[in-house]
């Protein structure tokens, strides 16, 4: 795992090429947490073009993986963040064109790859987590890619005449001409859904890369193109076009196969390899398959809380010794979680109100004293129906024309019902902001239109939103701030194909979640430890904003005077809104407006902007 950046720039960004050294430098040491094991860079001052890189070693931890790495024809240059878990066989087909390799990374067989049969090809062959920068010397065009569901993240966009990319905000920041324009839009969307969704970003005119796509820039036009070279809802509707015809035991077998084989790859690595393991069934689901393949004992890692009602760890202990792993495990108090939650928007670049960023940043600081690479259970929710509302969805269509639920609330369709069950934030209303927002941006944008099956429907949708923007940014941050590299082996595109062949009761059956997962890690762990209902870890957040430790920042943040600074709010409503919040005490909910205005706070606070 790695950080890129780069940036196409003016004249009298290139005026000398010290000046230009000096540009990427600060950009890629900006990323350093990402890769600190090595940097490097590529400089065309002809060109005006720039492309830095910071090296987490995972293969061939010699100099031969370095990177800007340019193409045996010299045609290519490329900086790449992420892993291609099938490199071994791209490697052999790249081998068989006569091309004869200099390393055993696989950054070098995904270059000699697109050198082979062009970008998007390659790019569709290669399996596995990734955003990458490419550019095209002869054809003077500079290619952008982001892995098919979002595992990494790729910034792009124009600012001041030039051309930005990179793996993070902090590689923008770093340029001494960068003075961005908060977009309000995005801080509608934050403050209703708790992030920034993907392609928006926090700033005007900069935008994240959506999962498999790929953007083109032509340096001899400036036009920006762009393409899909994987789409989870085709994916999807094929699925459905082609249910499996297996019994349930068969299915269980093909699943325990797929994944075998999956997560036997995603082991590969010159590096120590562990793993997240929860109460949870798909961390001990894929701890259960990675201990069996292994040679050895594998490290497995757990977060602990000291309020009973929210500890997993004692399950996950008990997990641990039945499947033999070698298991570690953090207690982690209310005290630790307060500091952290201050780096929140250093570690994160934009606001951030999911506070289960914080136990994610602690089990990765953990792991990375003994490990480099974790193996994690995201995405089983998402493909294996994991969560409550996702079932619920087809009860709800009797609340769109007839009597209405218990909170007063019609819905109009699926996807408004999704946002709402997924998405809403305890106090929110729409007249917290002092502007109108564009409904551009509304959700339901990324809703299916050719899926048939409700529970498929609401599967898609909870990826494409909630897994790409929260989850897996979550992961990918508060890991890579420890310079530590996380897999996702439930998002192996043969994985999320096999499910959605899948007969809906194989994934929710007589009122069980994830029945399919559930029937495989019966033959790991006993039934009776696991099939119980979903817990979660959960910080208490809620709590904290009521503590007396909290009153000097509650105060500081909820404020008059701090609420009208930036402009954002209406500042008697959202008072008023943030007291009725508080005055629920005990009964607050965890997600509520309150702790997303004041990480919003906190974020325009480290930059600069209050």
């Amino acid at each position: 795992m790695c950080g890129i950046c780069g940036m196409i720039g003016l004249r009298q960004d290139f005026d000398t090429y010290e000046h230009a050294l000096s540009v990427i430098t600060r950009m890629s040491d900006s990323l350093q947490h990402r890769g600190p094991d090595g940097s490097g860079h590529w400089i065309d001052m002809r060109q005006k073009i720039v492309m830095g890189h910071r090296r987490l070693s995972i293969h061939d931890l010699s100099q031969n993986g370095k990177q800007p790495m340019i193409s045996q024809s010299q045609r290519y240059v490329i900086s790449f963040n992420g892993e291609i878990y099938n490199f071994s066989e791209m490697r052999t087909d790249v081998e068989l064109k006569g091309i004869k390799l200099k390393s055993t990374c696989d950054t070098e067989v995904l270059l000699e790859s697109i050198d082979c049969y062009g970008f998007y090809q390659a790019i569709q062959k290669a399996i596995g987590m990734f955003g990458v920068v490419v550019y095209d010397r002869e054809a003077r065009k500079l290619y952008l890619a982001r892995d098919r569901f979002g595992e990494k993240s790729v910034y792009y966009g124009w600012h001041r005449g030039r051309f930005l990319f990179g793996s993070e905000l902090k590689a923008f920041k770093a340029l001494d001409f960068f003075q961005p324009e908060i977009d309000m839009d995005s801080i509608y969307l934050y403050l209703k859904y708790k992030y920034v969704k993907a392609p928006w970003s926090i700033y005007k005119e900069i935008y994240k890369l959506l999962p498999g796509q790929i953007v083109t820039l032509d340096l001899t036009t400036n036009a920006i193109s762009k393409q899909t070279y994987y789409n989870l809802e085709d994916v999807a509707r094929e699925g459905e076009k082609n249910i499996t015809n297996l019994s349930p035991e068969e299915c269980v077998g093909e699943l325990e196969r797929i994944l075998t084989n999956v997560i036997s790859r995603q082991l590969k690595a010159d590096v120590p390899v562990g793993l997240f393991l929860s109460s949870g069934i798909d961390s001990s689901l894929t701890s259960a398959i990675a201990q069996k393949v292994s040679n050895g004992k594998l490290k497995t890692y757990s977060i602990g809380s000291y309020d009973e009602k929210l500890n997993e760890a004692e399950t996950a202990k008990e997990y641990a010794h039945i499947l033999g792993t070698d298991h570690h495990e953090y207690y982690l108090n209310d005290k630790e979680c307060m500091e952290i939650l201050f780096k929140i928007p250093r570690i994160y670049d934009e606001p951030f109100a999911q506070a289960s960023a914080i136990p994610t940043y602690i089990v990765s600081k953990m792991a990375r004293r003994d490990v480099t690479v974790v193996i994690s259970g995201d995405g089983g929710d998402e493909m294996f129906a994991g969560y409550k509302r996702d079932v619920q969805c087809p009860a709800m269509y009797k609340y769109l024309t007839c009597a209405k639920p218990k909170e007063g609330k019609r819905f109009s369709d699926l996807y408004d019902y999704l946002q709402y069950a997924m998405f809403r934030v305890g106090g929110f209303h729409d007249n917290i902001v002092s502007f109108s927002p564009s409904d551009e941006r509304h959700f339901r944008r990324f809703g299916s239109r050719k899926l048939l099956n409700d529970l498929n429907k609401a599967l898609h949708f909870e990826a494409v939103t909630f897994m790409e923007s929260e989850t897996l940014v979550k992961v990918d941050r508060a890991s890579m701030a420890n310079s530590l590299e996380v897999r996702e082996p439930f998002l192996d595109p043969e994985i999320v194909e096999f499910a959605f062949t899948l007969p809906e009761e194989y994934k929710y059956n007589s009122g069980s979640q994830k029945w399919l997962l559930k029937e495989l890690l019966a033959h790991y762990l006993p039934r009776t430890l696991f099939d119980i209902p979903k817990r979660g870890f959960h910080i208490p957040v809620n709590r904290y904003l009521l503590s007396e430790s909290f009153k000097d920042l509650r105060d500081w943040a909820f404020n008059e005077k701090t609420l009208s600074l930036s402009g954002m709010f209406d500042v008697s409503f959202t008072k008023a809104r943030i007291q009725q919040n508080l005055a629920l005490g005990e009964k607050l909910p965890v997600e509520n407006i309150s702790y997303s205005i004041l990480m919003l706070q906190l974020w325009l606070k480290e930059n600069k902007f209050i």
